[in-house]
């Protein structure tokens, strides 16, 4: 405006602002595979996907837990005996972070299972029998499972000569031809699980 005197007279100025706020990420799915028939000794991968919608750079990371409590870090994770047990909970939780500290996060989880057992060693005795002599088999065995080495059973098949003989048990009964070949197969079981025989 202009004054009387016709000078510029300065007008007021005032302004206002906002904060742009920062949008949390989102973590939209995470994996893990093998997802079922997990065991001792399985090499498990995780993988993930997130999404921020500022379209930030996101920092992934993967955290595995046993039961809850942690055991590794990164995509991948070996389990053994140490970090894993037949019934335990193991879980990937995938966390996604953006350049403003803001973060989500998203987990699966899988179940162990029942580890098979193995067969370590087999034997017969006497190792050179006569027509007259029985025939007893043996046969050692493992199991990663703990607890379930006390639980072991052994079965047992006969051959004689290649044919498949009726006996069960771990001794099998004289008499034999001279000459005969005898073959002997045992079976582990845990209970749950056959081991190869």
């Amino acid at each position: 405006s202009i004054t009387e005197d016709g000078q510029l007279e300065e007008g007021l100025e005032s302004s206002s602002y906002v904060t742009v706020e920062n949008q949390l990420p989102e973590v939209t799915s995470v994996l893990i595979a093998p997802s079922t028939g997990v065991r001792s000794g399985d090499s498990l991968l995780c993988y993930g996907q997130a999404q921020d919608s500022d379209l930030s750079e996101l920092t992934l990371e993967y955290q595995w837990q046993q039961n809850g409590n942690f055991i590794g870090l990164g995509q991948n994770i070996i389990l053994d005996s140490d970090n894993a047990a037949k019934g335990d909970i193991i879980s990937c939780q995938l966390t996604a972070t953006d350049p403003h500290e803001g973060e989500a996060q998203l987990s699966f989880d899988v179940t162990v299972s029942n580890t098979p057992p193995t067969m370590t060693a087999i034997g017969i005795t006497p190792t050179q029998p006569t027509s007259q002599e029985d025939i007893e088999c043996t046969g050692i065995a493992s199991d990663v499972d703990a607890g379930d080495s006390i639980l072991l059973s052994y079965s047992f098949t006969w051959y004689l000569v290649g044919v498949l003989q009726s006996e069960i048990n771990s001794i099998f009964s004289a008499p034999f031809t001279v000459g005969s070949e005898i073959q002997c197969t045992v079976t582990v079981s845990d209970g749950e699980d056959e081991g190869d025989s």
